[in-house]
């Protein structure tokens, strides 16, 4: 018995390791930053959240999770849809 709870224990804090030393850091994310140079409108940098807001003021988007799609107007009705790694997906009018 004393052996199943060492084993159990050992794995829990093992997994607890494992799940903190891989996580992102909660204080940088990723954003899809606009550039519109060379047919590239966006790519993925990753950013400290504090600085979030200096770059949405210059059409800067949070990029979405991974299988999901995200929109960033750009003006003149239109509405750029992204994906997970800020690539265009298609694009819409308002």
């Amino acid at each position: 018995m004393n052996v199943l709870k060492l084993t159990l224990g050992t794995a829990l804090v093992f997994a607890s390791l494992s799940t903190s030393a891989f996580a992102a850091p909660a204080d940088k994310l990723n954003v899809c930053h606009r550039t519109d140079s060379d047919g590239i409108r966006f790519h993925v940098i990753n950013i400290p959240a504090a600085a979030l807001s200096d770059h949405r003021a210059h059409g800067d988007i949070v990029a979405p999770p991974a299988g999901s799609t995200a929109g960033a107007r750009v003006g003149g009705g239109q509405i750029y849809v992204l994906d997970f790694q800020c690539n265009l997906v298609y694009i819409a009018t308002e």
